[in-house]
């Protein structure tokens, strides 16, 4: 730069002329400091050119001669650009670019604005004499831009004051702030690397995403977060890691997608389609989402083929609305409803899907199927539930033709001689149900005689009457004519008594006595009790019945309905007033013990009770609503006056009954079942309905290849002409052997006696005995009460309480089912016996340990009543008696502070894989001490040893085994 010093002199000669007045003070002194500041530059200069190399003292010197001079005056150009060389100046240790720009700008700026002013031409003009001009300046601010794209781009490193200055002043210059971003990234990746936390790395991708340095970022985020997160397994434990990061996509992605496999871990361990679903619904983008997917899709199709019930096809299209499989599951549910007539699945249907495209259609035809049977009870019943019909004109029409079949009498005893009326009847009734009513009872004369030829042939005279539906009723109807049922022999009488009927015979185990109802012409009931004479029966006495509260021996036997035995013909099943009651033998006679309440007794007519053989529930009849009768009671309907029962399941608990079950089609119909009986395999049902058959009631058998499925029957098989009538036959027993079914009948119309068939096949003893031996209490204790337990159904079946322990008990079992017998006696800790299904008899030995022998002989053993959840750590139910009576046992002799009282608690569970294998023993056994620590046993006094697959490779230890190990101290 050179720096022109001009001074306003004049010459000699012309000094004369010169004004001092024509110059300001302020103006001479701020000359006078220009030129002495650039005559100490110059000087300055030479300086340093002859080799001074103090820069720093000539520098600061030069800085403070300059900025006092820019003081002066800092709107001055010269000065400015001064400022603007001195800052951007190489060997400068106060070089500052930003600076040297700034002041450039300045200059640029002021020097503009002085040439637009035309005022101001002299200050141009000698800015110019100085060679200042505007290209001069500009010249200047681009010698500082090329020097700050040098500085930075040779600079390592820059601080983040300097950068943020740079950034400032250089803010159009994208080759700076380039540049300056660069310094600024490489600055922080190594900053975020030196650091190494998630945080640090964290600052570096906020600022920096998309850049190579961010997928490193990342992948140490992703490496240090997977070991932070290695041992969470609750998702709101990983919420709260990256909580601090919620503004960084990338954390959270990272956050989400632990806890998307921290949730399908959960979901396969559950392995439910409800885990499954909310997984999906939770996690949509996770990387287990299409495994999920797949998993549930998987478990559809399993509970899809195990769908059986209306409920469950409806349940299974509410819940999966989406799936494919939804639709073939309502497609079963309509053919259910149309092909089965089933009031239950129409009633579910109706309520659930009013959307459903043949929602219209099956509403209407809901309502022709009841028009069908020519009576009007239906139909107005109908109309009665659905008053808002849109076809309400049409079912009155339908109510009028009907009111005129209903008056046509078909309940009277039909003569040879009325034959041609009924034959009548039947056809004009064509297309209703009531014409194959009108046919059966054209039969009568024929059935009562065995002229199965003339019945046929009757029977073939109506043939045309019967279509579509009706069609196989008459079909059914030609095959009952046609021959006998193989299956069983002929019919007997077995007890006839003159002007009574003889009702719900029930024979004693032990074949001597024959309990039954007695009935006159009046229609009242005596309970009375036959002795076997030879091959037949002693007219039976009148038994007492003393009501609950009376003395025992209290005559009030007249008006109850006897049903059946149970409980070792210890206890009876009456009925009175639509009411069913249960009767206890005492001495002296029968007492009322138990009204069963609700569900059992309802403030409808409940009858035929029958006790199952295991002890596990009932089976009644009933008209409660729910049913699938399309009638109510005591109305007239197809010729007799309706008592509108459906067969019901009610499970018995130890806190009372349970809830009805619906035997539902094809067992129930929508007309009347009576009399259900079940063998003791619990395969076979026996039951009376007129539903079709010979007359006004028949004897069917049904099976079911589940014993716990009380809603899958096969087909009801009519057990022919020789043992039904063509009148009522039901009030049905089996004898002990299974060999004879008993039941009452009317084959000639008249009074109802007691008949007897003998099964074709004789079944196999579906009974097993359990000894129990208690030898081992012996001298220990006065008294031992004993239950044994139903495990499935956690039903105590046997109370015992026992005080002679030198003989076994024998105890008879269901060889199907799965049992556990508890016995408590005194202090004693008595591990219980678990009785699994098998056809042999089974012992169970029983051993007791109290504290004192314990003290002499450390105990060591199998808990076999206690039991998981296959492969999980859930306890089986029959499990909690035993558990519980370990902790009484625990907690009353080895109370809180006694150490030298210990229990060890030994798991062993055989599994596919070892590892696997003896983590689920340790877990197994950690659930068992803490249910025990619940229960109040301290936790000092347990242990918890796992052995896996070992005890099983050594082939030592049956599969599942828990064992306990007792220690008690001196």
């Amino acid at each position: 730069m050179q720096f022109v010093v001009k001074t306003n002199f004049q010459s000699r000669r012309n000094r004369r002329k010169y004004k001092p007045s024509n110059l300001s003070t302020v103006k001479l002194k701020r000359l006078l400091s220009i030129i002495l500041t650039i005559a100490a530059t110059l000087i300055a200069m030479g300086q340093y050119t002859a080799g001074d190399t103090n820069y720093a003292d000539y520098y600061r010197t030069r800085y403070a001669q300059l900025y006092k001079a820019y003081a002066a005056d800092p709107d001055d150009i010269s000065m400015l650009v001064a400022m603007a060389n001195f800052y951007s100046q190489k060997n400068n240790p106060m070089r500052n670019l930003p600076m040297a720009m700034k002041y450039a700008t300045r200059a640029e700026k002021n020097y503009l604005a002085i040439v637009d002013d035309r005022q101001q031409y002299k200050t141009v003009s000698k800015l110019i004499r100085n060679k200042i001009t505007v290209a001069s300046v500009r010249q200047l601010k681009s010698n500082i831009l090329a020097e700050t794209r040098n500085y930075i781009a040779n600079t390592p490193t820059l601080p983040e004051s300097e950068m943020a200055l740079l950034r400032n002043v250089f803010a159009n210059d994208s080759v700076v702030l380039r540049e300056l971003e660069r310094h600024r990234y490489n600055q922080d990746f190594d900053r975020a690397r030196s650091a190494g936390t998630i945080g640090a790395y964290y600052l570096f991708l906020k600022n920096h995403s998309g850049t190579a340095g961010a997928e490193y970022a990342q992948n140490e985020i992703a490496r240090q977060l997977q070991l932070q997160l290695a041992d969470v397994n609750e998702e709101r434990y990983v919420d709260s890691a990256v909580a601090p990061y919620a503004d960084c996509h990338y954390i959270m992605l990272l956050g989400a997608r632990h806890k998307s496999h921290i949730a399908y871990t959960k979901a396969t361990a559950a392995h439910t389609v409800e885990g499954y679903r909310d997984f999906l619904r939770k996690h949509p983008q996770s990387d287990e989402y299409s495994d999920a997917l797949e998993q549930l899709q998987g478990l559809l199709a399993l509970q899809f083929n195990t769908l059986r019930t209306p409920e469950e096809y409806a349940d299974f299209a509410l819940k999966n609305p989406d799936d494919t499989l939804a639709d073939i599951a309502m497609q079963r549910l309509r053919n259910i409803v149309l092909t089965s007539r089933d009031e239950k699945a129409l009633a579910i249907y109706m309520h659930n899907f009013p959307l459903d495209s043949l929602y219209d259609y099956i509403y209407r035809q809901s309502y022709e199927w009841r028009a069908d049977e020519g009576n009007a009870e239906p139909m107005r019943l109908f109309l009665e539930k659905n008053a808002d019909c849109p076809f309400a004109m049409k079912i009155n029409a339908d109510l009028r033709r009907a009111a005129r079949t209903d008056s046509i009498d078909l309940r009277g005893r039909v003569t040879e001689q009325d034959i041609p009326l009924y034959t009548e009847y039947t056809r004009a009734t064509m297309g209703k149900r009531i014409s194959y009513v009108a046919l059966l009872r054209s039969l009568q004369p024929y059935i009562a005689a065995h002229n199965w030829k003339r019945a046929t042939a009757q029977a073939k005279a109506s043939e045309l009457v019967f279509e579509d539906y009706y069609n196989d009723l008459y079909n059914q109807l030609d095959r009952l004519l046609s021959s006998d049922n193989p299956n069983y022999n002929a019919g007997i009488a077995e007890l006839t008594l003159t002007g009574y009927d003889v009702v719900h015979p029930y024979v004693t185990s032990d074949g001597k006595r024959m309990y039954y109802t007695r009935r006159n012409t009046a229609g009242h009931n005596q309970i009375c009790v036959s002795h076997r004479a030879g091959a037949g029966w002693q007219v039976g006495t009148a038994i007492k019945i003393s009501d609950r509260g009376a003395a025992v021996g209290e005559d009030d036997t007249l008006g109850w309905q006897f049903f059946g035995l149970f409980a070792a013909d210890t206890q009876m099943l009456v009925g009175r007033g639509g009411d069913i009651a249960i009767a206890t033998r005492e001495p002296g006679g029968w007492r009322i013990t138990e009204l069963p309440p609700y569900p059992v007794n309802t403030d409808y007519y409940e009858t035929d009770p029958f006790m199952l053989p295991d002890g596990t529930g009932m089976l009644i009849c009933s008209d409660r609503p729910g049913g699938h009768n399309y009638q109510i009671s005591h109305s007239y309907f197809h010729g007799d006056t309706a008592l509108a029962t459906d067969i019901y399941f009610i499970p018995r608990t130890e806190g009372g009954w349970g809830t009805p079950v619906n035997l539902g089609i094809p067992v129930n119909s929508p007309y009347c079942e009576l009399s259900p009986v079940m063998s003791r395999d619990m395969h076979t049902l026996y039951f009376a309905s007129d539903a079709q058959g010979l007359g006004y009631a028949d004897i069917y058998a049904t099976t079911r290849s589940d014993a716990s499925s009380w809603t899958q029957w096969s087909q009801p098989l009519n057990l022919g002409r020789a043992v039904n009538t063509a009148f009522h036959d039901a009030s049905i027993s089996l004898s002990e052997d299974e060999r004879k079914l008993y039941y009452s009948s009317a084959p000639q119309g008249e009074r109802q006696i007691c008949r007897s068939i003998t099964l074709s096949a004789n079944p196999s003893n579906y009974y097993r005995t359990a000894s129990l031996n208690l030898s081992s209490l012996n001298g220990r204790a006065a008294m031992a009460h004993i239950d044994v337990v139903d495990a499935d159904a956690q039903l105590v079946i046997y109370k015992y309480a026992v005080d002679n322990f030198d003989k076994p008990l024998t105890t008879r079992l269901h060889k199907d089912k799965h049992y556990v017998v508890h016995v408590k006696a005194g202090n004693l800790y008595i591990p219980s016996c678990e009785v699994r299904p098998g056809n042999t008899a089974t012992t169970c030995n029983f051993k007791g340990y109290s504290r004192s022998n314990i003290m002499t002989d450390t105990v060591l053993t199998t808990v076999s009543s206690v039991d998981f959840l296959p492969g999980k750590t859930t306890l089986m139910p029959w499990s909690w008696r035993e558990i519980e009576s370990l902790a009484d046992w625990l907690k009353q002799n080895c109370p809180q502070g006694q150490p030298e009282c210990h229990t060890e608690i030994i798991v062993h569970c055989e599994e596919a894989d070892d590892t696997l294998s003896y983590r689920l023993s340790l877990a197994r056994g950690s659930e068992l001490k803490r249910t025990l620590v619940d229960m109040g046993v301290p936790p000092s006094a347990l242990s918890v040893s796992a052995y896996g697959n070992v005890m099983y490779k050594e082939g030592r230890r049956p599969k599942s085994t828990v064992m306990v190990r007792i220690i008690v101290g001196q």
